[in-house]
């Protein structure tokens, strides 16, 4: 069904010591302007410089921590599973996002929000930890559990063990996690680096860039022609145009298969591919088309699905510069929210487009309404979201958006009952993405909308959420073997942009401790193949894309 959308869119558009966090790194004085991305240009008489887009500027964070330079494992080495170990691909469904936002006092609970202790906390590894292995994480486990729920995230820092697939599984086996499928694992197009030991490419290496946005947007889009990719491969440079949509593409990577175990191969400009033997698929080291795109914060989760946990490890830093990881506190960010913002947003609640379909403004009404209806019953029920199809949400004429439902950016914690920031709108507001850099073509874009009217968010919100986000983010410097361990309804996470090569991962978990939240049902059969031939259809695309939506 994805394959027929997307034809239809190319048819109309053409340890105690470990404990001890590390010494604070002072923070450049970029944060007192910090907002300067979110502002409009001054008004000028110049009609030409007053349609010019906005300046895209790279938020900053409140912590970044120095790099340590520590190195880890060939690709060869950091990839290989523990055979011996049994096959977790059956792993359970990820489980239904649990929501409890009814009744919140914002003030109340601003107050309790900023009693928390500071996220995430920095535990390193000793020499006697390291000696430990995956026993270090046994012995230690309940500690890490409490210390994950106080804290909301821990950043595992120097741990030899975590160097590689096999060593990963081992230590969140130690922990007692219980691995789970992707929120959107339906929609096809994130792949896993290790399927057998649950593991995925992390969103930051490029594959999705960040949320549910360049997954449907992707697939809206993936499915070209054969003529298309023939082009592709002559030409070096293509400008597709449809209606506002506008990519240039560029001939860059392309995966290649059928290689022996472990081989690496080059193409063009230094990119590279991993090809493994079954069980394996092909692992892309370098994913170049969207490193230069800024993810935002976000919480693994969409109104439906939200994975409990996530255990996000590093295998490879980024070889020419850049691309750290970014944790924030969701509840700091509450508590630093301007009241009367964040109780405006409470009241009128979100809703979230995740990707646009421009259909020709000038078709009869009942034709875009029957594209409207096939989009919506044959495509969104794949990606396992509730989803409704509305034209002209953002006022471009004859623009479909496929629409969450509204939903509270307060939620209290299943666990705790605190209430926290819960929301994607730093990562999908359309003005902030507009405003840092953004390498998704038009179909991927996102947007924020205030639920009762369906409305996008006004400058001066976008600008607040900025504000009161960008404080609170740690920009980890995470180097071979480090594991961000993230609770996923209290922390929200991102990736700055990066050069060169790089290759992290994740593990996404369920409640391994209540079965009635974790449900009954495992890993559907019909969306692995779903996946995997989405997968293969995606392998077709230009690996390298510039844009500019603005």
């Amino acid at each position: 069904m994805k394959v027929a959308a997307a034809a239809l869119v190319l048819a109309l558009s053409g340890s105690a010591s470990a404990f001890s966090p590390a010494p604070r790194v002072a923070v450049s004085n970029r944060v007192s302007t910090r907002l300067f991305s979110t502002l409009e240009k001054p008004e000028t008489s110049s009609a030409a410089a007053s349609s010019a887009p906005p300046e895209r500027v790279a938020p900053d964070a409140g912590y970044i921590p120095d790099w340590e330079g520590r190195t880890g494992l060939s690709p060869e080495e950091f990839i290989q599973s523990d055979e011996g170990k049994p096959d977790l691909s059956g792993m359970w469904e990820c489980p239904l996002t649990r929501w409890d936002s009814e009744g919140i006092d914002v003030r109340q609970a601003q107050r309790e929000a900023s009693k928390m202790p500071r996220c995430p906390l920095e535990v390193r590894a000793s020499p006697s930890d390291n000696a430990l292995g995956a026993a270090y994480f046994s012995k230690n486990r309940a500690t890490l559990r409490a210390d994950l729920l106080r804290h909301g995230a821990i950043w595992f820092r120097g741990f030899d063990l975590m160097q590689s697939v096999a060593g990963n599984r081992e230590m969140h086996e130690a922990m007692g996690l219980d691995p789970c499928l992707d929120p959107l694992h339906s929609s096809g197009l994130r792949k896993f680096a290790s399927e057998r030991d649950a593991l995925y490419e992390e969103v930051s290496d490029g594959e999705r860039g960040g949320g549910e946005g360049e997954e449907l947007g992707a697939m809206w889009f993936g499915s070209t022609s054969v003529a298309f990719r023939a082009a592709v491969r002559r030409c070096r440079r293509i400008l597709w145009t449809s209606g506002s949509f506008e990519v240039a593409f560029r001939r860059s990577a392309w995966p290649f298969h059928n290689f022996q175990r472990a081989a690496i191969c080059t193409v063009g400009k230094g990119n590279g591919c991993i090809v493994n033997e079954s069980p394996w698929r092909s692992v892309e080291v370098n994913k170049p088309s969207l490193r230069g795109h800024y993810i935002g914060l976000h919480n693994e989760s969409t109104a439906k699905r939200t994975a409990a946990y996530a255990a996000f490890v590093c295998f490879q830093r980024a070889t020419e510069g850049g691309g750290r990881f970014l944790v924030a506190d969701g509840a700091a960010i509450l508590a630093e929210l301007k009241p009367e913002t964040l109780e405006k947003l409470y009241d009128r609640r979100i809703r979230i487009s995740v990707s646009n379909l421009d259909i020709p403004p000038a078709l009869p009404g009942p034709i875009k309404e029957g594209i409207k209806g096939l989009v919506d019953v044959a495509v969104a029920p794949k990606f396992d979201m509730d989803l409704e199809m509305i034209y002209e949400s953002d006022g471009k004429p004859g623009r479909l958006q496929a629409v969450e439902t509204a939903e509270s950016p307060i939620n209290r914690h299943p666990v705790t009952g605190l209430p926290v920031w819960f929301s994607n709108a730093h990562n999908h507001a359309r003005k902030l993405r507009d405003r840092r850099p953004c390498g998704v073509p038009e179909v991927g874009m996102t947007e924020v909308f205030y639920a009762d009217a369906m409305e996008p968010l006004d400058l001066e919100d976008c600008q607040e959420i900025k504000r009161a986000s960008e404080k609170h983010i740690t920009a980890l410097s995470m180097e071979p073997g480090d594991v961000l361990l993230v609770d996923n309804y209290r922390a929200l996470h991102g990736r700055d942009v990066f050069q060169g090569d790089r290759f992290h991962a994740v593990t996404w978990f369920t409640w391994d401790d209540n079965e009635e939240w974790r449900g009954d049902e495992r890993r559907i059969v019909e969306k692995n193949a779903f996946n995997q031939a989405i997968n293969q259809m995606m392998d077709w695309l230009p690996k390298d894309f510039e844009s500019d939506q603005s």
